[in-house]
């Protein structure tokens, strides 16, 4: 299930899906994560930036394939992560990459989800946070996966979003970002469908 965030074309004309490392890597995620206090509620959001603005479509022509994100809230206390290939990665011949989690503060989106989630919720979401595969796979487990997993452990009932690209096919941020801008929001969930960069983080220290 494919997705991230890069562009290439070849010489010849043809599309080619290049997906660098992130700009601003999460070196100790444990680390990022510490502030939360995991015995209290907090808010999920899941962020989409497509690669066409309401669009399915799945890359553009220029090999711009989006990327899927998070933010974690709690009162003063924001972190915002992706999750990424360390290096890069490209469908047909080098798809997997040791993963790496980017700090994507200030990334733009197209479209977001907010929802509330227990305790209970917070402490999977950071249990699995710590546990994602190692291995970043275009085709099978890439940022739109992770985004996708995180939302169904925080109550939103997200399916797997198939799109396919040059050399490969998998979950994306532009059908993902369609499924979200109609689906039916469960409660004390509300959707953002106007473009623009997520939040700064907050509150970066803690005890």
């Amino acid at each position: 299930t494919g997705g991230g965030s890069g562009n290439g074309s070849t010489s010849n004309g043809a599309v080619a899906i290049v997906v660098a490392g992130p700009s601003k890597e999460i070196i100790d995620i444990n680390d990022y994560l510490k502030c939360f206090d995991l015995s209290q509620n907090a808010t999920l959001i899941i962020y989409i930036d497509q690669p066409i603005p309401n669009s399915p479509n799945a890359y553009t022509l220029s090999g711009d394939v989006g990327h899927t994100f998070i933010a974690i809230q709690q009162g003063g206390i924001r972190r915002v992560l992706g999750y990424w290939p360390k290096t890069s990665v490209e469908p047909a011949l080098s798809p997997t990459d040791v993963k790496a989690f980017g700090n994507d503060e200030n990334h733009f989106f197209d479209v977001s989800l907010n929802t509330q989630i227990s305790s209970t919720q917070l402490i999977n979401i950071v249990g699995y946070i710590n546990n994602v595969p190692r291995t970043y796979d275009l085709n099978n487990y890439n940022c739109t996966d992770f985004g996708i997993e995180v939302g169904r452990l925080g109550g939103l009932n997200l399916p797997d979003c198939y799109g396919s690209w040059p050399g490969g096919g998998g979950s994306n941020p532009g059908t993902l970002g369609q499924y979200i801008r109609t689906m039916q929001l469960p409660t004390n969930s509300y959707r953002q469908t106007t473009g623009t960069n997520s939040k700064s983080n907050t509150g970066t220290t803690c005890n």
